[in-house]
Parts: C-alpha cells; structure tokens; sequence
C-alpha cells in the first residue's frame, strides 16, 4: 500500500477506478499498485485518509439558530450552514471567509455543506472588501517573506556583459498600457542590406538576477505570475526587480533574451534566432502614443512604428489564412471617483497598436515553442505550456 500524492510528471500513475470515490485535486489517498492487461502501471483507490481543506468567501445571514453563508466561490456551489459557536464574530450581511467541515460531501449534491468562519472581511460591495475577498480565496499575499527582500536587497545592478551581444546603440522600445509599472518586452526592427528584415523581440532576462535555488526563485515559483487587481498589483518579484532591474525603462542599460525573426520582403518567416543580449530602450511608448504616430506618421521613431505596424497586419492575416483562432474579446475599464469608489465600467477600444504588440509577442513564443521543441527531443526534457493572453 502507497499513501500520499506527487506533482512530478514522471511519478504519475493513472487511478484505475476514480468512479468509487468521491475525490477531488489535492485529495491525499490510499492506493494499490496493479498491472493492467495492456501492461500498464495503474493505481487502484483504497480509501481516502485526507480531504483536501476547502475555503471560501461569501455573503453571510444570520438566521439567530444558524447562520447561511452564500459562497462567491466556484467550488462551492450551494449555501453553506454555519453553528453559532463557528460565527468567528460575523455580524448580518458581512462578507466572511470560512473553511468547509466536510469537504468531501461538496460532490454530493444532497449532502448538506457546514462551516466554520475564519475570517470576516467587510462590507460586500466596498472595493477594499472585494478586493481583500479575492486575496483570500486565492491564496495571494502580496507581502514578501523576509528572506526573499534581503536576497533583493543585496542584488547589484551591475551586468556582466560577458556573452551578450551588445544591443544598446539600436533603436529598441516598448510599447505598454498608460498605467504599466513594469516593461518586460521591447520591439526592434531593422532593414537589412539585401531588402529583407530583422524583428527583434527583447524579453527582460530575470534569470540574470533570479539565481537558481535561491529564496528568490522559490518565491517566484510559488506565485508564479503577478496579479493585476483593479488599482492594485500583487507581484511575483519584489519591487526592486519587478520595477525595476527587471524592466526595460528607457535609458537603462538591461540583460535581456532576444528573439530575432527574418522576415522577406514580403514579411514572409524566414527564420529565427536566440540570443542573450544587452539592451537600452530609447524610448516608453503608450499604446495611445504609438497609435498617433501609427496614424499620423509624426513623431519619434515614426518609421520604425510605421514600418512595424504594417508588419503586424501582413502576419495578422497569413496567420488567420492558416486556420489560426482569433479571440476578439472586449476588455473592461473602471472608472473611479476620488475615494476610489467605482462610477464607470467602459469598454477598452482595441487600438492598432496593441494588436502590432500581440502579434509580434504570439510570433515570437512560435519561434521559442520550435526552438524548445527541438532542444526537448536533444535532451529528453518537458516544457511548460503557456498562453499569451491578448
């Protein structure tokens, strides 16, 4: 008999019977190995020894013998029942964050949910109590640990150019929204001598900072992403590298990993390459800005902006002529008083900027997935799969 569970690829087993159990992921469980008659390693359940905590914000209503949480959660999709010993000091109408008693009755449709309130928030509606909620049922703290700032503290800001081609006299940029804190990608383009092109796409290279095995990388592995809230950032690296040595603001010498793309004269892939480099940006775009000199054909680096978008549209359409998927969705924008409180929900305008932005970023994680691909098949390594949101 086997007891626990694994999140390494290599030690997965598929459950041969997950129907006799009502499991869900995180669930610790009792197993027995067999064969299958296809020769294949399976694992049969035994019992489950742990349920998986299960925790979750919602309304709460006082009933004076119970109490009835209404869950926000996607988990949780029924009302929750609360004993008065468990309020945790909730009051009618509080938004409260609580743990489920029974978690493993949540696939039980007939089964009826208790809890218990750990926490109460606020005052539903009120954006620091949505906002707070969020944190919770996420598990997102936006503090970081002690160890993690010292790390950041002690990072110099020299780089060590060794390796690295040096960049810093071409004309790089960034394109990002008005209220970007961080520049994490910056375009390029140059005309070659025979009439063809170089794109380049320059990533910030946080590994040059972020070393292997430090608190720094555990840290970043734990987030795994920053989060953008409404007015509020909840970063994956402390703010010195976040906003600072990690990003490509103008007129800062910067590591970075370049992707550079040959293109024909009729913007046609020829081929790519990858680079460690050095890099200076000459300039931070909004996507307002660089759609005026899209337009307009004035101001600085027009050519190049110019020479960019008309790139974009050409690889817009050979990449929709081959059956590529183009979610054209609406993003939303608040709009705020002077307390912060929220008077507006306008519709973003998708301007021909952003999408020279996206285009160029989705060609060049083409060029990287082809480049991993191969180097997988080399050296018998998996790779993560990621999507780039437009």
């Amino acid at each position: 008999m086997k007891t626990g569970s694994s999140d390494k690829f290599e030690d997965m087993i598929k459950i041969s019977n997950p129907k006799g159990f009502k499991l869900r992921v995180g669930d610790s469980v009792e197993y027995k190995l067999m064969m299958s008659e296809d020769n294949e390693q399976l694992a049969k359940i035994v019992s489950i020894l742990n349920a998986k905590d299960v925790k979750f914000s919602g309304k709460f209503e006082d009933h004076r013998k119970y109490g009835v949480i209404t869950p926000d959660s996607r988990e949780v999709r029924r009302d929750v029942y609360v004993m008065p010993k468990n309020y945790g000091g909730a009051k009618h109408g509080d938004k409260v964050f609580a743990r489920l008693d029974n978690p493993s009755d949540l696939t039980d449709e007939n089964a009826e949910l208790t809890a218990k309130i750990e926490k109460v928030i606020g005052k539903p509606g009120e954006k620091a109590t949505e906002e707070k909620s969020i944190m919770l049922q996420y598990g997102l703290v936006k503090q970081f640990p002690k160890d993690v700032l010292n790390e950041a503290k002690d990072i110099s800001g020299t780089i060590d150019a060794n390796g690295r081609i040096d960049l810093r006299e071409k004309v790089i940029f960034t394109i990002d929204p008005e209220d970007a804190k961080d520049f994490d990608d910056a375009v390029s383009i140059e005309v070659l001598e025979d009439g063809s092109y170089r794109l380049g796409v320059h990533i910030a290279d946080v590994s040059h900072y972020v070393k292997e095995g430090t608190a720094l990388d555990a840290e970043a592995l734990k987030r795994a992403t920053s989060v953008y809230l409404v007015r509020n950032v909840i970063p994956m690296l402390p703010e010195k590298l976040s906003n600072d040595l990690c990003s490509l603001k103008p007129n800062e010498d910067r590591p970075a990993f370049s992707i550079f793309i040959y293109l024909s004269k009729r913007f046609a892939v020829k081929g790519y390459e990858i680079a460690e480099t050095l890099i200076n940006s000459k300039r931070r775009f909004t996507y307002e800005e660089a759609q005026k000199i899209i337009e307009t054909g004035k101001g600085d680096f027009s050519k190049e902006l110019q020479l960019m978008h008309k790139i974009s549209k050409s690889i817009t359409l050979k990449r929709l002529e081959s059956e590529s998927l183009d979610f054209d969705s609406n993003e939303v924008k608040f709009k705020f008083d002077k307390n912060d409180n929220i008077i507006d929900i306008v519709v973003k305008h998708r301007l021909e900027s952003m999408r020279l932005i996206e285009e160029f970023m989705l060609l060049a994680n083409k060029c990287a997935t082809q480049y991993v691909n191969k180097l997988s098949k080399e050296i018998k390594e998996v790779s993560a799969f990621r999507l780039q949101s437009t």
